[in-house]
C-alpha cells in the first residue's frame, strides 16, 4: 500500500483491561468547538491521553466543574510520533480479524501521513483508510462479519452527523439542547445504534473527529486510479497548514 516500513507493532506487551489509554474531550456547553492541547514537540491535539482512567475522568471532572462538556474515551491503541516502534497491546489479539487489521492499518497510516496541529484531519485520514484497506484484505466470513460492524458503525456515523447538525442550529439560535439529545437517544434505540452516555457536545465530537468528511478522501482515491501508492503520497503532499481545504480544491467537492 505504501504505508512506512517502521518497527510499530512488531512486538506486543501485556496490558491489563481491555483499553490502553483514555482520552478526554472538552467542548463548550454552547458549541461543538473542541478544545485543542498543546504538549512540547508533537503540537496540538483534540484531545488529551492518560495511562490511568482514574486521571482522565479527574481531569474531565474538573473541566465541567469549570462549565465544559467533557468526555473519557477509552482507546485499544495509539502510533507514538517517536523513532522506537510502538508495540500491540495484548487485548486487541482477542479481537476478529477484520477489527484487529483495521485497528493497525489506522495507527500505520498515523505514521505515514501526518499534520502537526491537525489532529482532526489525522483522525479522519486514517479512520477512512483503514476502512476502504480492510475491505481488499479480507475474505469469506471474517469480510462478512466486519461489514457487519462496519454497517452499524455507519449507522451510528449519520445518526451522529444528523445531530450535530440538530445542536448547531438550537446553538445558533440560543435554544435548549437537551430535546434534541432525548431525540437522539430515540433514534439510536430504534436505529439499533449506541452511543455514549452521558450525551453532551464532548461525546458528539469524540465521535465526528475520526468520521471528518470520507466523500472528499474517496474522490482523491478515485483521482489516482484507486492506487494506494498513488493516493498516499497525494495525501501526505497537502498543504500542511490547512489539509482540508487542500482536499477540498483537488477533488472539487463542498465549499
Amino acid at each position: 500500500m505504501g504505508l512506512k516500513d517502521g518497527r510499530d507493532y512488531r512486538t506486543w506487551s501485556s496490558v491489563d483491561g481491555e483499553a490502553v489509554t483514555y482520552l478526554v474531550y472538552v467542548c463548550p456547553k454552547d458549541s461543538l468547538q473542541v478544545r485543542s492541547f498543546w504538549f512540547p514537540f508533537v503540537g496540538s491535539f483534540p484531545y488529551k491521553g492518560h495511562f490511568k482512567r482514574a486521571h482522565a475522568e479527574k481531569e474531565a471532572a474538573s473541566f465541567e466543574r469549570k462549565g465544559f462538556d467533557a468526555a473519557v474515551v477509552p482507546v485499544a491503541a495509539y502510533n507514538t510520533p517517536f523513532p522506537w516502534g510502538d508495540p500491540l497491546p495484548s487485548p486487541v489479539l482477542k479481537w476478529a480479524d477484520g477489527d484487529l487489521a483495521e485497528l493497525v492499518i489506522h495507527e500505520l497510516v498515523h505514521g505515514t501521513v501526518y499534520f502537526r496541529n491537525r489532529g482532526d484531519f489525522n483522525e479522519a485520514v486514517a479512520s477512512w483508510l483503514a476502512e476502504r484497506a480492510v475491505e481488499g484484505f479480507l475474505t469469506g466470513d471474517a469480510l462478512a462479519a466486519w461489514k457487519k460492524g462496519r454497517d452499524l458503525g455507519e449507522a451510528r456515523a449519520r445518526l451522529v452527523e444528523e445531530l450535530a447538525a440538530k445542536l448547531e442550529a438550537v446553538y445558533a439560535a440560543k435554544g435548549e439542547r437537551e430535546p434534541v439529545f432525548a431525540w437522539a437517544r430515540e433514534e439510536a434505540e430504534k436505529r439499533g445504534v449506541r452511543l455514549r452516555e452521558p450525551l453532551n457536545n464532548a461525546v458528539v465530537v469524540s465521535y465526528s473527529t475520526y468520521r471528518g468528511e470520507p466523500a472528499l478522501f474517496d474522490a482523491l482515491h478515485e483521482k489516482h486510479g484507486r492506487d494506494w501508492k498513488k493516493t498516499i503520497p497525494a495525501l501526505k503532499a497537502l498543504d500542511r497548514k490547512d489539509p482540508w481545504r487542500d482536499l477540498r480544491a483537488q477533488v472539487k467537492l463542498g465549499p
